[in-house]
């Protein structure tokens, strides 16, 4: 500027940001790095997503935060393994909005121990046909109930489907009872898939 023409402001205008990951899980910190017209602007960062929100007050002069998003939100996807997060920086000049931009990460769910479905299960063997006091399991003649009890999807999901199998048959639902045709040891397989498309086996 010229001595004695205009004196020069600076103009309000929009910050920008930028952030360490498009792509992300539960837990996972997300930098946020702030540009700013004006050291003078103060910021908000919002990160959303469903009913879930959470709201940093960013003072001025400061460019750099992060966020872990927490496990909790995958509550809003219960049906699907990833969810869109928008992330919103607003811009204040003082107490004045100057304006907002945002971004948008993907949340993924990973298929770990915290996300997959969960049951409990347990086995009866039936010897009716056998003479009382035998404790013996014998081919062609005890069968084995299975069972699967107190299934429950996570954070939001619901069980979707359940089987079990046990020598090469497999059966739908909760509960399933087996012949036991084969010597040796016979292996019973519980699976249970949630509304995400998570299963969990047990044996």
């Amino acid at each position: 500027c010229a001595s004695g023409d205009f004196k020069c402001v600076t103009i309000p205008r929009t910050s920008s940001f930028v952030l360490n990951k498009a792509i992300a899980n539960p837990n996972e910190v997300i930098a946020v790095t702030i540009s700013s017209a004006s050291t003078a602007f103060s910021h908000k960062l919002v990160f959303k997503t469903g009913d879930y929100r959470t709201v940093q007050d960013i003072a001025a002069g400061v460019t750099n935060t992060s966020f872990s998003i927490p496990s909790f939100w995958a509550n809003a996807f219960p049906t699907s393994q990833q969810g869109t997060i928008s992330v919103t920086v607003k811009t204040y000049n003082n107490s004045t909005l100057v304006g907002t931009s945002t971004k948008y990460i993907t949340l993924t769910i990973p298929a770990t121990d915290e996300f997959l479905p969960d049951f409990n299960t347990s086995l009866t063997f039936n010897n009716s046909a056998l003479p009382s006091g035998w404790n013996v399991v014998l081919q062609n003649i005890s069968t084995v109930t299975a069972k699967v009890q107190s299934a429950t999807g996570q954070y939001g999901s619901q069980i979707a489907s359940v089987y079990i199998i046990c020598n090469n048959y497999t059966k739908s639902g909760i509960e399933a009872s087996f012949d036991l045709p084969n010597t040796g040891t016979s292996t019973v397989v519980f699976r249970v898939t949630d509304t995400r498309g998570f299963t969990r086996d047990k044996v």
